[in-house]
């Protein structure tokens, strides 16, 4: 597509509210599948009217990810919420007017999270998206998100930048610590939640390729598969 075309997308795109998910945090080795989608979460309920304060319970969390609210979810939503703080990627205070720390998450109240820093490079999640994982029914939506954005953060909505990537699938295993066949099982139902769009296209006799972009840019997506073909 034409570089104007891709001018004309990034105008729209940056009007379009979305959350900021740090690189920093999501390669950090510490966090798990869980604690990445929590991140996202408290990320996508702030209040930047309030000084960009997320109003979190677990039950609250439970919620919004549809899941059951048993003794079970809720502890996990609990330690993640815990590790959070712990690891000082949130500050969580009792009163609505930050003055009164906690250290220790209770499952029965609710807190005002405030993140401790911002900066570095980032992956832009539209919010539409983050609310197509809330909707998605799949259990293991935590890991899905994980293996989103492993490929959507290596793109950037810059008018010179591709709308396009093309990790293999050896380079997802070894980022994410999630095998093979099961990305390529999530990498599908991404693909029909319209998270992420990809193609196929055959590099050789005996080679195929994967190229991937966002569900929006599958346009793109499916002109460079399509070239590729042509060239080969």
């Amino acid at each position: 597509m034409l570089k104007e075309d891709s001018k004309e997308v990034n105008k729209v795109n940056n009007k379009r509210k979305f959350v900021r998910i740090y690189h920093e945090f999501m390669n950090d080795g510490c966090f798990e599948s869980r604690d990445h989608f929590t991140y996202a979460m408290i990320k996508g309920v702030q209040q930047q009217r309030l000084g960009n304060i997320s109003i979190v319970s677990v039950e609250i969390l439970l919620s919004m990810l549809g899941f059951t609210i048993n003794t079970k979810n809720k502890t996990t939503i609990r330690e993640s919420l815990q590790k959070l703080i712990d690891e000082k990627i949130f500050v969580a205070y009792e009163d609505f007017n930050c003055t009164v720390g906690i250290e220790e998450i209770k499952m029965s109240k609710t807190y005002f999270f405030k993140e401790v820093e911002e900066k570095g490079h980032f992956m832009k999640m539209y919010y539409e998206d983050l609310y197509k994982f809330l909707k998605m029914d799949d259990k293991n939506k935590m890991k899905i998100y994980t293996v989103y954005f492993n490929i959507i953060s290596r793109l950037y909505d810059m008018d010179s930048s591709d709308k396009y990537t093309l990790p293999n699938i050896d380079e997802i295993e070894k980022e994410t610590g999630i095998n093979k066949k099961t990305i390529t099982k999530y990498i599908k139902t991404l693909m029909e939640n319209e998270l992420i769009y990809y193609e196929m296209f055959r590099m050789a006799r005996d080679k195929t390729k994967n190229v991937y972009g966002r569900w929006e840019n599958r346009d793109y997506v499916s002109g460079y598969a399509q070239a590729s073909v042509s060239d080969s």
